[in-house]
């Protein structure tokens, strides 16, 4: 009797085109072994298992191999970090300011000098900002690292819309809020709103906003396009009984308004200023405020030097 082995790989259907690819028909080869029959002289074949073993094996190989290369990417990944966080390539070696115009700049570049020689890939960006942000004149700060070794620092700064005089000058912006003592450079130019108690800021008194907000609303309308440029304003005068006074940068000439500042009471003082002419010098107080004729304005003059 005679033993005969043969291999043949069953058929791969169609349907088994993405098994194939990833390697599985070799996998599924089947050992098929036969004996021949004493009697009849026909071959008896059956499967061996030798075949799934073979799959096993490869399937362990397989993830052995990817196990390997995850690690490979890991360790040089880890490897390249450390080179480029301790790199002197990397490492801060300047600050650039951008957007300052009223701040120190010496001041804020203080915040940022702790940074310096610090790899530019471990500075904690977020910190950074809020230490420029507690700058009273910084509003924002966005920071860009532009490799290898510089911080961009933009700024938007405060915009100082007027000054407030609470026993010292202080500075508001657009919003009505103060951000900081003045100093007397800073307040220059600026219109000083006055009336306001101190005590009553401190205590947080709701008639302070109120007081504060209405000299805003009259400085924003006096500012608006009229028929001519108006003189500039150096004081907004708002005392708690609400009657409110402007006085000019020119001679000092008080404007006063009343309760409100409305268009009217701005197109009478466009044309008696434009009327005055010269005499505008020696305007010492426009009334706007007229108690019985509304559509009145008074003018009063003073003396020739």
């Amino acid at each position: 009797m005679s033993v005969h082995r043969s291999t043949r790989a069953d058929p791969v259907p169609a349907a088994g085109f993405f098994s194939r690819v990833a390697g599985r028909s070799r996998g599924n080869r089947r050992r098929y072994v036969c004996r021949a029959s004493a009697t009849s002289g026909l071959a008896d074949c059956a499967v061996s298992d030798g075949g799934r073993w073979h799959v096993v094996l490869r399937a362990a190989s397989r993830t052995l191999l990817l196990s390997g290369v995850v690690v490979m990417f890991g360790v040089s990944g880890y490897f390249g970090y450390r080179w480029v966080a301790t790199s002197l390539t990397f490492a801060v070696q300047r600050i650039e300011l951008h957007g300052v115009r009223h701040a120190d700049k010496e001041q804020l570049l203080s915040r940022a000098r702790w940074a310096r020689g610090m790899s530019i890939f471990r500075v904690n960006t977020a910190h950074l900002r809020q230490d420029l942000l507690e700058h009273p004149w910084v509003l924002d700060a966005s920071i860009y690292r532009a490799l290898p070794d510089t911080l961009r620092i933009e700024l938007v700064e405060q915009r100082a819309n007027a000054a407030v005089l609470l026993g010292h000058l202080y500075l508001l912006n657009e919003q009505g809020r103060i951000f900081k003592r003045a100093s007397a450079q800073e307040a220059d130019g600026l219109p000083v709103i006055t009336g306001i108690e101190r005590i009553d800021y401190l205590n947080g008194e709701p008639l302070v906003h109120s007081q504060i907000e209405r000299a805003l609303w009259t400085l924003a309308a006096y500012r608006k396009a009229g028929a001519h440029q108006r003189p500039a304003v150096s004081e907004v005068h708002v005392p708690k009984n609400g009657e409110v006074t402007i006085f000019l940068r020119q001679g000092g000439t008080a404007l006063r308004i009343g309760q409100q500042l409305t268009a009217k009471k701005l197109r009478r003082f466009d044309a008696v200023w434009a009327a005055l002419g010269p005499d505008s010098e020696r305007a010492r107080a426009v009334y706007l405020d007229h108690s019985v004729r509304a559509d009145r304005v008074v003018v009063r003059l003073g003396s020739h030097d």
